[in-house]
């Protein structure tokens, strides 16, 4: 298995039909019991929707929540993960510079930015949410995983071993086992055991 592969399979984060009878007597309640909903309601959701694949719906939703609270920095990220997940690699980057713009230190927030950067080609960029994310929380180990895979596609072996040696250190520690084996697998693959 090639390395890349690797990092890939370790990084991935109903309708009713109703007759049209039935739709027109129950669309004005419906509308009616959502305009009472809170953002906190709409990013809930749209975590619903997005959990059971329907990512059109869930960014309606997060777009309503965002709408409501224009500053809500949760709706930024759960909207940038579905579109990064739908295909919209630009459109995740940009809810996420949201985010960071309205909370900064959150280490996680620049973790999803890396990968997406990532996604998008950018490795020297990912690297650099990789490291901001670590700065922040020295203990976040899919910082440093994601970050020895950029290196390694960088042609720089001996630090992405490094960094692979201390994701696969901290998720031992944290009880993550399944990442832990996916840190040893990506050591493995680039002779590092």
């Amino acid at each position: 298995m090639k390395p890349t592969a690797v990092i890939i399979s370790a990084l991935l984060l109903t309708q009713i039909s109703a007759q049209p009878a039935i739709a027109l007597t129950i669309q004005p309640r419906l509308q009616i019991a959502q305009s009472s909903l809170t953002a906190t309601d709409y990013i809930k959701l749209g975590d619903t929707k997005s959990k059971a694949g329907d990512l059109p719906s869930a960014i309606r939703d997060y777009d309503r929540a965002i709408a409501l609270e224009p500053q809500n920095v949760e709706a930024y990220i759960s909207r940038g993960a579905a579109k990064s997940e739908s295909g919209d690699k630009q459109g995740g980057l940009q809810d996420y510079d949201k985010a960071i713009d309205l909370q900064p230190t959150i280490a996680e927030f620049y973790s999803l930015r890396g990968i997406t950067q990532y996604e998008l080609g950018d490795k020297k960029a990912a690297i650099q949410d990789y490291d901001k994310a670590i700065e922040l929380k020295p203990t976040i180990a899919l910082a440093y995983f994601a970050r020895s895979v950029a290196k390694y596609e960088l042609n720089d072996k001996e630090s992405a071993i490094q960094d692979a040696n201390k994701a696969a250190e901290l998720y031992k520690q944290q009880g993550n086992t399944e990442f832990y084996q996916k840190a040893m697998d990506f050591l493995k693959a680039l002779g590092k055991t």
